[in-house]
């Protein structure tokens, strides 16, 4: 989450939207996303916490987390298919 830009994921995950194949498995990794690193508390982000707990304190996990999903769910493409 770091090292991309939530737009440019957005935009990526609505251009696999335009493919038949694609498409359900982009929406359901938008709706993951969501739901495992969009609050505090949520599994994603104690599993991350857990993770990178010799790098980083788990607060300051929790709010990359919750930062970048808000970044992504704003971005004007996140949503459009």
């Amino acid at each position: 989450m770091q090292t991309t830009n939530p737009d440019e994921i957005a935009a990526t995950l609505s251009a696999l939207g335009e493919d038949a194949i694609a498409r359900g498995p982009a929406k359901n990794a938008l709706t993951y996303i969501e739901q495992l690193f969009s609050r505090r508390g949520a599994l994603g982000i104690e599993m991350s916490a857990r993770a990178l707990r010799a790098a980083m304190p788990e607060d300051r996990v929790e709010a990359l987390c919750t930062a970048y999903v808000a970044a992504l769910l704003k971005s004007p493409r996140a949503r459009s298919k």
